[in-house]
């Protein structure tokens, strides 16, 4: 994978094995500050923080989806299938850390959103993903122009 794009075209592949390689590539990419720095929200290309955070739901969405099919199987899920879910929301918060000064509005309440889809299931807290999701919760809200700018419909999720 040699550009960007083509990352976020694989993490959204229906193919795990892409998927996760799309994921070691984004942590090799963002762990530059400077290249953090210089990634802005560019609506015109698609190659901004908006855009590079979907792909990242898709994956975990993906992985999500595999997770759910295993704790139909009286084995339940494989630690594999539980590793890979993990791992994409652990990039999703990691990614956060890296950007949270630097996220638009929309792409902090996509963020938001993601947080309250994939912490929960069937009405309780997700095991494989809460604390990773907790954590990038407590990212967002503790960055003081985020909590400042969230409106109190955002918290008024249906149950």
């Amino acid at each position: 994978m040699s550009t960007l794009e083509e990352v976020r075209d694989s993490l959204q592949s229906t193919k795990s094995r892409e998927r996760q390689e799309a994921l070691v590539t984004i942590r090799r990419i963002f762990q530059r500050d400077s290249v953090v720095a210089r990634h802005e929200e560019d609506k015109t290309k698609g190659s901004g923080w908006l855009t590079l955070f979907q792909a990242l739901f898709v994956t975990v969405k993906f992985e999500k989806a595999a997770y759910e099919k295993g704790l139909s199987k009286s084995s339940g899920p494989t630690p594999l299938v539980t590793k890979r879910l993990e791992q994409a929301a652990s990039v999703v918060r990691w990614l956060t850390e890296r950007s949270v000064e630097r996220l638009s509005k929309g792409a902090r309440n996509a963020l938001f959103n993601h947080l309250t889809q994939t912490m929960v299931r069937s009405g309780r807290l997700f095991e494989p993903v809460y604390s990773i999701m907790s954590k990038l919760f407590d990212c967002l809200i503790g960055y003081p122009p985020h909590l400042a700018h969230m409106d109190d419909s955002m918290w008024d999720r249906p149950r």
